[in-house]
């Protein structure tokens, strides 16, 4: 019976023609797809529009086997009620489904036409592919088990070139080694080189989708093999091995199958901009050498000396080798010279350059050569050419960040949240301008929702303790820098956060103290310097100028090592405000002058007369010049772009040091309103008040900076003295407790002396 039952189905199907109604349907779907799969692999339409035809496919598919059974018989048919439910309901179903899985998703074009104007005012066009079909990859340097240790060069040579080449194409948004200096060092990988598990740790706290790993296994020819891995659980998306006598073409070789292994369009891949590596770079094979070596001297190691020889010794053997001409430019403006011929030939040879990289070449070029102006169009125009960016905006948003627009910088951070709305990076990068703004607790709820994603992510927790000592809320800073150190956070930066921390809540001992645990744990030059530069700091608050000067003379050549000889060298006079309240005070005031008469080029040389003016106005008795207020405003009128003093904060102290009080406040306030979490200045406020005999408005002004500071020696000396002056009694509590803190102060400071003698002078009254 059962036998029968299925012969009857199986004729019912025949008889139907089910069978041929699906093989027509799924044949016509075949091609249907395939024609897609075509158009979107030739002609820059989304991959997506695929995936949702293959949706809509299958979803139909039940009601096209409904359709085959009750219609495909000879003859007429009626409409069944099976036929008017099951239809439409397959329909709606299949239509949610659609809008559920691909809302949001891209099912347009790849691409977007763009306009905008370079720094000359001309009109440029370009194609550039929308945000969401960008690939973010790490490149580490290659692992050199050739046995030839001459050849390490080649392993740092292969991802930068692969860097690029790849950055020709505007579907990425890559990573190269040396942008990822500090992670390794701080990892411990000082020679650049990553194992597996670290390469994987760095990719994620950049939040790169992939990265790649390669060794060079022999020399003469070269052999090198790769590996792309997804960040995401490790998985190895493909491997492969390369061997021939130019590295050029393996950097090429490599490029290509990268695309492919991601899935790139064919068409774009035939079509993109993508010249030689050796186009944009040199086919010179010392040039290279030379160039790559001098490059990891440069940024690796700061070895500035052998960088410029390496680097000179590029140039000499390609002199249109633009990328080695500017960092020639770099690596002898940290040593103090122009070096004009390099910066020359670095834009005659711009055409190079991939085009994503002339933006930042011509904002270095135009911020040294004093036109500012003409380096904000460069950024402008590469966020106008290239709107979804994320690269192109990373950078105007840092430019308008360092010059305090805030407000321009916080935009162009949102408007890269919503290019990339996976990448929640950038919400640190949000939370840094709102505390610059003053608004901390909308920096700590976006580091917060940071946190909740990326709940092991320790920098984001370094981050939130930070924002919490600018608000003066110590404890919860000392909580978050222990889960942090529980984590395994660097244990030197934390070490750095916490002797900062102790300072402000007047653990003044304990502070030192890990300050100087902090520079013993540093594993790098920068994190040394910062512990040096704190425990330099503590030691000048307590009065004791002698240790001070013993730590600064530590730091000294970690200075000139991480910032440059004459940036290290300016660095450090800008510390020699430690000696304002000292008795080498006029010594001092000396030997800035003869900085300042030393034959420097600019900006160095009107920045060594700046730093003088700025020592000038914390002592007192000292005038200040026309030609010196002169010097202050073309300096800055030229090269603001590369300072961190403000200038309204300068001239406050000026218009202070000439008794110009209105003036002065007024220049505190605008200072403050700019830069909000420059809290101290309300200190250099209330004395201001001060001294044009308004206790009142002292008192108010130093009251609200006790709430984030009420165990900073200098404000404590502040409040004290304006305690006396409204002959408040709460005076002679201050009085002791300064006492206590200067205890060790070293006779040439001072503030304990000046201290001494009101305390004498109200014992003998």
């Amino acid at each position: 019976m059962a036998t029968d039952q299925r012969k009857d189905f199986w004729q019912e199907i025949r008889e139907r023609h089910v069978l041929q109604v699906v093989g027509l349907y799924l044949g016509g779907a075949w091609v249907a797809l395939e024609f897609t799969g075509f158009i979107a692999d030739h002609y820059d339409v989304s991959p997506y529009v695929i995936d949702l035809l293959l949706l809509g496919v299958a979803g139909m598919l039940p009601s096209v086997v409904l359709l085959a059974w009750t219609h495909g018989r000879p003859g007429k048919d009626r409409w069944t009620l099976a036929d008017k439910i099951v239809v439409p309901v397959n329909v709606l179903l299949t239509t949610g489904l659609m809008v559920l899985l691909f809302s949001g998703k891209e099912l347009g074009a790849t691409t977007l036409e763009r306009t905008g104007e370079d720094e000359s005012g001309a009109t440029v066009t370009r194609m550039v592919p929308k945000s969401v079909f960008r690939k973010r990859i790490g490149l580490f340097f290659f692992d050199n088990r050739s046995g030839d240790d001459q050849a390490d060069w080649v392993g740092h040579w292969l991802p930068y070139g692969l860097y690029l080449d790849l950055v020709q194409d505007f579907y990425f948004d890559n990573r190269h080694p040396y942008q990822m200096r500090a992670a390794l060092v701080e990892s411990g990988a000082h020679d650049g080189v990553a194992p597996l598990a670290l390469s994987r740790k760095i990719a994620r706290r950049y939040h790169l989708v992939h990265f790649l790993e390669g060794a060079l296994t022999s020399v003469a020819p070269y052999t090198v093999t790769t590996r792309l891995y997804l960040t995401k659980g490790s998985r190895l998306v493909a491997g492969h091995s390369y061997t021939d006598a130019d590295l050029g073409v393996i950097v090429d070789q490599m490029s290509v199958d990268i695309k492919e292994d991601l899935g790139l369009p064919a068409g774009h891949v035939a079509e993109a901009e993508d010249l030689p590596v050796s186009a944009i770079s040199t086919d010179n094979a010392s040039a290279l050498e030379n160039f790559t070596l001098g490059l990891t001297e440069l940024i690796f190691n700061h070895d500035w000396k052998l960088a410029t020889r390496l680097l000179s010794r590029a140039t000499a053997a390609d002199p249109t080798f633009a990328l080695a001409q500017f960092y020639l430019y770099q690596a002898n403006l940290l040593q103090g010279r122009e070096s004009e011929e390099a910066i020359r030939a670095a834009m005659q040879h711009l055409y190079k350059v991939p085009e994503r990289l002339q933006g930042a070449f011509k904002e270095v070029y135009y911020l040294w050569q004093g036109e500012p102006g003409k380096a904000l169009s460069a950024l402008n125009l590469d966020v106008s050419l290239f709107p979804d960016d994320v690269i192109a905006r990373r950078r105007l948003a840092s430019f308008h960040y360092r010059v305090a627009q805030y407000a321009e910088s916080l935009e162009q951070y949102r408007i890269i949240r919503k290019l990339n709305p996976d990448d929640d990076l950038v919400l640190r990068d949000m939370a840094e301008v709102l505390a610059a703004m003053g608004q901390f607790n909308e920096a700590l709820e976006y580091l917060r929702a940071y946190s909740k994603t990326n709940p092991r992510d320790t920098e984001v927790l370094v981050e939130m303790g930070d924002v919490f000592l600018l608000h003066g809320r110590t404890r919860q800073a000392a909580k978050v820098y222990e889960r942090a150190a529980l984590l395994g956070h660097n244990p030197a930066k934390i070490l750095v956060k916490q002797a900062q921390q102790h300072f402000r809540e007047g653990h003044y001992q304990a502070a030192l103290a890990t300050a100087r645990e902090a520079v013993e744990a540093g594993r790098s030059t920068e994190t040394r310097v910062e512990a040096l530069h704190t425990l330099e700091g503590q030691l000048q608050s307590l009065g004791r100028i002698a240790d001070a000067m013993a730590v600064a003379r530590e730091a000294m050549p970690l200075e000139r090592r991480l910032a440059g000889p004459m940036n290290g060298v300016l660095l450090r006079l800008v510390h020699f405000n430690k000696y304002a309240n000292t008795t080498l005070a006029d010594s001092v005031l000396a030997r800035l002058a003869a900085g300042q008469q030393a034959a420097l080029p600019d900006p160095w040389g009107r920045a060594a007369g700046v730093i003088r003016v700025t020592y000038k106005v914390e002592l007192p008795g000292q005038s200040i010049s026309e030609e010196e207020i002169a010097l202050v405003d073309s300096f800055y009128s030229e090269y603001k772009y590369l300072v961190d003093m403000p200038k309204e904060l300068i001239m406050a102290h000026i218009a202070t040091s000439r008794g110009e009080y209105i003036k002065a406040i007024q220049g505190y306030i605008s200072t403050l309103s700019r830069y909000p979490q420059r809290l101290l200045v309300q200190r250099h406020m209330a004395r201001a008040y001060r001294l044009m005999g308004d206790g009142q408005a002292a008192r108010t002004t130093i009251d609200q900076l006790l709430k984030a500071y009420p165990h900073e020696p200098s404000v404590l000396y502040e409040l004290y003295r304006i305690q006396v002056m409204n002959s408040d009694p709460a005076a002679t509590r201050t009085l002791a407790h300064l006492l206590d803190i200067w205890q060790n102060a070293d006779d040439i400071f001072l503030p304990p002396r000046q201290v001494r003698e009101s305390l004498l002078s109200k014992s003998a009254s």
